[in-house]
């Protein structure tokens, strides 16, 4: 291998190591051992590259072995700031290397893009054509639209280079970047005049460019087509040298990219397809040479003219060549011609029935791609006249083919040419019988729905008469096949049955028992439970008229009741039930009642005079109701959008403002009068209160409170209901809240005391973190309590709670004695009024209440257990807790 490592003129072409990496791969014996190569090589390179003063050409080796790494599957990412640096070489082949190296292993939004474009815009100013033409290859690949912009303005100024070259390059490179950003290269009319240039080679590759311009927008391009048709006509007088001839066709494939930007621009447009028709009738002529080359430029043609405004001479042009394509054992030249008259049979159909047997023979072909082919050609091409053979000719392929995908083609096509062009109805059905004998699988039930609608419907070009003749033929073969086949698929039961069932009593020649024998014979072999709910609908419709029902049917239904399928059953429990009631049966199920337009009644109409009855008993309105809890749901559900105010702060806010939020707030909590009394808000001195009031008090802590036991507490209430009449709830709460605060209960015959303090239950009260809180300030007193907290109406629901309950740490706790009998909502009432905390949502005995403060929401949770008030209280303040906790207890019973 090392004698190789010298050419003939003595230059080095790699060292010995290079060569050694080269045979080691060549010889590896798996992946294992080849990536132990790449891994040994690796590591070389990284301590070889990355030593000082290494020689540019021992660099340009390294940079090659880096690629051989590259390729085979390793990541060589430390090498490529060396391969960037081996672009600013002053030796061609070095810049080259390098410039390739970066092409192949950067990406274009690599951080390193930014020093190839210092090198490429050096480069692209380059008096040296072969360095201008290797940056302009590294710009076509690596620049984004981002840096397009840096070097638009030098790849345009490339374009009138003196090195044809290069010229070609750089509309190579600007159609790069078109596709790369549209607006990123300017008007796209100046790269039109390039058509011009006087080398072939560039103008072909502006051919490419125009080609997607055209196809972005052909109208503002139609004005090329005179050029398009300048430029082929000259091409086929052989105006261009030798040199572009191949098989002595001249530039075959300039000729194809210009057919088809006249098929673009020329599409429906008479006065532009008028200017394309000469020169295409000569290109026709210059390519039939019998050569494959002029066969691809015959096809384009065709295409070509297909795509133009009809011209009769072209067309028989175009047929000519489409019948030596066809009539060709080449099958390559028969898929070109099966596709061309593919095209020419949508201008044209008469050209399809002349090719007709031709292209039936191509389903015997072996090639796969032309079967497929021709089938998409015979379903074109089919009309009112050739159904009747092209369809029995694909029943004929169907019943031989053995593809699934193919199979299923054909059932779809057959389906829809019989449908739309069938020539009878009788045709029709057998045709489908025969489709679904031969793959039933493939049948959907839109295709059997349409069998079935044609039989109940008939045809409108048909008269009543005719089509009750068509059924009763259909049930009358129907009948017959039954009688001649052991086997039938299940769809094509389900239709039988459908059709005994509809129009069995139609039959002139057979009775409706012998349908009806037929069809329970059919019901006992059927091992498909959906076929045997049809069958058993069958026999329920052959027998509503007649009554009463035979027994062998009944029997025979009856055995199906414990079937496995809940259709199934539900279906006999209707005919057992119905059979019972001959008048019922033979209404519901009348004579060729398929057809019969029901009419739905949406209203329920029908039940106006149950629901009528039912109200005038006490039932409630489902509809009021349904629409009272819509409506409420809905306004739960709406935004508060009103801007919050701050009552405490009186800065900024106008007294209009401030009325409008608390006009808001007042429509929101829908405000009505309290069943609160004045008086219960009022506090009330100990002094003040008459004897007889404070023994009425006593009397009633005594009877009600707390510390006695449930069992007593009750026996002393049903003892006091013989004695007085029972005070209604409103007095008793009255009683309860106007009880003076501090005062303690005492038995009933012991001495009263008066005492200052106050008779609380304890509370718990903490920061969130288990810190004991401080008492409240003066600030957060609890006098000015209520005027510090807004009701928090819309703000908070049960979705958003939890989590505004956890954000809030401080927290505190307490709870109250309260009688028995008191509901949630009478106390969430209460300390709305007290403190301005409005009820967010009820959880059977428990609620949750919110407020706005200036530092955060207070967010309370109150559970009702038997004669105890529990109270939870969270806010972003330890002090603020702290008060509304004393607030509460204070002021409920207050």
């Amino acid at each position: 291998m090392a004698k190789f490592s010298k050419t003939k003129t003595g230059k080095d072409l790699g060292s010995k190591q290079f060569f050694d990496l080269i045979r080691s791969i060549g010889e590896a014996k798996s992946k294992q051992e080849e990536d132990k190569i790449i891994a040994r090589e690796i590591a070389v390179l990284k301590s070889k590259m990355g030593e000082k003063d290494v020689d540019k050409k021992q660099m340009k080796e390294y940079v090659v072995r880096l690629l051989y790494c590259e390729m085979l599957g390793s990541n060589a990412e430390f090498g490529y700031i060396f391969c960037v640096n081996l672009i600013a070489s002053s030796d061609l082949l070095q810049k080259r290397t390098g410039y390739l190296a970066v092409q192949l292993t950067i990406s274009p939004d690599c951080d390193l893009l930014y020093l190839i474009v210092s090198a490429i815009q050096k480069d692209l100013k380059s008096t040296n054509s072969l360095d201008v033409c290797c940056a302009l290859n590294a710009a076509t690949k690596l620049i984004n639209a981002e840096l397009m912009p840096c070097l638009i303005q030098d790849v345009q100024n490339c374009l009138k280079h003196q090195s044809a070259l290069v010229r070609k390059k750089a509309i190579v490179c600007i159609h790069a970047f078109w596709r790369k950003d549209e607006m990123g290269i300017g008007d796209n009319k100046q790269y039109q005049q390039v058509l011009c240039d006087k080398d072939p080679a560039v103008m072909a590759c502006t051919l490419s460019f125009l080609q997607d311009l055209c196809c972005l927008n052909p109208e503002e391009n139609k004005h090329l087509v005179s050029s398009f048709v300048s430029i082929l006509r000259q091409i086929c007088e052989h105006r261009l040298t030798k040199e572009y001839d191949y098989h002595r066709i001249p530039a075959p494939w300039i000729q194809i990219k210009l057919l088809k930007l006249l098929a673009i621009l020329c599409h429906q447009d008479v006065e532009r397809s008028k200017q394309a028709y000469i020169v295409l009738g000569e290109v026709m002529k210059r390519a039939d040479s019998g050569l494959p080359i002029g066969h691809a430029v015959i096809f384009e043609c065709v295409k070509t003219i297909t795509c133009l405004v009809p011209a009769p001479e072209l067309i028989e042009s175009a047929a000519d060549a489409i019948s030596k394509f066809l009539s060709s054992p080449n099958p390559n030249l028969k898929y070109l011609g099966i596709t061309s008259l593919s095209r020419i049979v949508l201008i044209n159909p008469i050209y399809a029935k002349e090719h007709r047997d031709v292209v039936m023979g191509c389903l015997e072909d072996h090639d796969g791609t032309i079967k497929r082919k021709t089938l998409d050609l015979l379903y074109a091409m089919t009309n009112q006249d050739s159904v009747e053979v092209i369809v029995a000719r694909l029943a004929r392929f169907l019943a031989a083919a053995h593809d699934v995908y193919l199979k299923s083609d054909l059932v779809t096509n057959i389906s829809d040419l019989a449908y739309k062009y069938y020539p009878t109805m009788e045709w029709y059905i057998q045709t489908m019988n025969n489709v679904i004998k031969l793959g039933e699988q493939f049948v959907d039930n839109q295709t059997v729905q349409g069998m079935l609608k044609m039989i109940a419907e008939g045809s409108e070009e048909l008269s009543e008469e005719e089509n009750e003749e068509f059924r009763v033929h259909a049930v009358e073969s129907y009948y017959e096949l039954l009688d001649t086949s052991d086997k039938l698929p299940e769809t094509l039961v389900q239709i039988i049955s459908w059709v005994l069932g509809e129009y069995g009593f139609m039959s002139q020649e057979y009775s409706q028992d012998d349908i009806t024998d037929k069809l329970c014979d059919l019901l006992e072999k059927s091992p498909d439970n959906d076929t045997r709910g049809y069958i058993i609908t069958a026999l329920m419709k052959l027998t509503a008229q007649v009554t009463p029902v035979p027994d062998h049917v009944l029997e025979l239904v009856a055995s199906f009741k414990s079937s496995g399928s809940l259709a199934l059953q539900q279906r006999c429990y209707e005919f057992l039930e119905l059979a019972n009631y001959g008048g019922l049966m033979s209404g519901v199920l009348p004579l060729d009642g398929c057809c019969e337009i029901l009419e739905v009644d949406q209203d329920l109409s029908f039940l106006d005079a149950v629901v009528s009855s039912a109200l005038a008993r006490g039932a409630k309105d489902y509809r009021k109701n349904y629409f009272q809890t819509l409506g409420q749901e809905e306004q739960v559900a709406t935004l508060k959008t009103a801007v919050y105010v701050n009552p405490m702060d009186k800065t900024g806010v106008t007294e209009e403002a401030a009325a409008v939020v608390v006009k808001e707030t007042e429509l929101a909590l829908n405000v009505t009068e309290s069943k609160w009394n004045k008086k219960m808000l009022e506090p009330q001195k100990e002094d003040d209160a008459p004897v007889e009031q404070q023994e009425d008090y006593e009397d009633d802590e005594e009877e009600m409170s707390p510390t006695h036991d449930a069992n007593n507490g009750l026996e002393a209430e049903d003892g006091e209901k013989k004695k007085k009449k029972k005070k209604s709830k409103q007095d008793r709460l009255a009683t309860i809240f106007d009880k003076p605060a501090g005062k303690k209960t005492v038995k009933k015959g012991t001495k009263k005391k008066k005492t200052s303090e106050a008779a609380s239950p304890q509370s718990d009260i903490h920061d969130g973190n288990g810190r004991a809180a401080s008492p409240p300030s003066a600030q957060l007193g609890v006098p000015g309590l209520k005027e510090q907290l807004v009701p928090s109406v819309g703000e908070l629901t049960m979705a958003n709670f939890e989590k505004t309950w956890k954000s809030h740490p401080a927290e505190g706790s307490g709870a109250l004695a309260i009688p028995p009998g008191i509901d949630v909502d009478t106390m969430a009432d209460r300390i709305m009024e007290v403190s301005n905390i409005v009820k967010i949502q009820t959880i059977g005995t428990q609620f949750v209440a919110a407020a706005r403060h200036n530092s955060g929401f207070v967010l309370c949770h109150f559970q009702i257990d038997s004669t105890t008030f529990s109270i939870k209280v969270r806010s972003m303040m330890p002090d603020l807790t702290a008060a509304v906790v004393q607030h509460l207890q204070s002021s409920i019973l207050g």
